[in-house]
């Protein structure tokens, strides 16, 4: 077989000049589009981790949010809870001072009214009884009993003291022509005003006018005045007397029920 080198030669220059070309205008050109592809494709993985890591931290960033937001609506709903309690305790609280408080106004008022009601009835008893032992004194009177009084209040004229005698003798001294009132609840004896002038004039050497009067309303009784100076004696006083301690007595009585009471519901309280 006989070789056409002049072909051989043209195939190869051929040959090279198509390596060259597919060099010159394809391979290099495809290999520059498979970098800058791999350049590209590289790039979107990149910037797929960073999304990917921006959106695991948002992702964490949001977790946290939310474990934060548990905790607060937990902390809320905790001291919404406690102060609701607060506000019940304080409500109830409230409500018992105020029950407490009415509670302690009515028994006090009840108190006050049991007392004023007692009170009331003993002096309307001791009013009725008193009244009725100076009524039975004024019906039962009589000369014996008259002249009793007399000689009681010439007794206690005759028993002042050197003070009150000298007091009486002041007063009846700083008026011109002075006048002594005798009043009594029944009319006076000669003798017995005769009595009562001498030791008028015992008690002052000034000329004094003596006026003996019959007064109804002195209930068995003797009292003299002059310029703001009385002497007096009569049973009315010692019915007096007497009424006021025992209305003195019914109060400290009933103030003392009062306070034995009160202590006893504070410690039954």
């Amino acid at each position: 077989m006989i070789i056409d080198w002049f072909t051989v030669i043209a195939q190869v220059i051929n040959f090279l000049i198509l390596v060259w070309l597919l060099r010159r205008f394809l391979y290099k050109p495809v290999l520059k589009a498979i970098a800058e592809r791999e350049k590209k494709i590289t790039a979107q993985i990149r910037e797929a981790e960073v999304q990917k890591k921006e959106a695991q931290k948002e992702k964490d960033d949001f977790q946290q949010r939310n474990n934060e937001f548990q905790q607060q609506r937990k902390m809320m709903f905790s001291d919404a809870e406690e102060e609701a309690e607060t506000e019940r305790n304080k409500l109830l609280n409230d409500a018992r001072k105020e029950y407490e408080n009415l509670r302690d106004s009515l028994q006090q008022t009840i108190k006050n009214e049991e007392r004023r009601l007692m009170l009331e009835i003993s002096r309307r008893a001791q009013d009725e009884v008193f009244a009725i032992t100076r009524k039975l004194l004024a019906d039962l009177a009589d000369t014996s009993l008259e002249e009793k009084i007399a000689q009681s209040f010439i007794s206690r004229m005759q028993k002042l003291s050197d003070e009150e005698k000298k007091k009486f003798h002041t007063l009846v001294a700083s008026v011109a022509d002075p006048t002594v009132f005798i009043q009594s609840g029944f009319a006076l004896s000669s003798q017995q005003q005769a009595d009562i002038g001498n030791l008028v004039k015992k008690f002052t050497p000034v000329n004094v006018k003596l006026d003996f009067q019959t007064a109804p309303n002195k209930i068995k009784g003797i009292e003299l005045i002059t310029n703001g100076y009385k002497i007096s004696w009569s049973i009315d006083e010692y019915l007096t007397t007497i009424e006021r301690n025992i209305s003195e007595f019914i109060d400290g009585k009933s103030n003392s029920v009062f306070s034995a009471n009160s202590e006893r519901d504070q410690h039954v309280t």
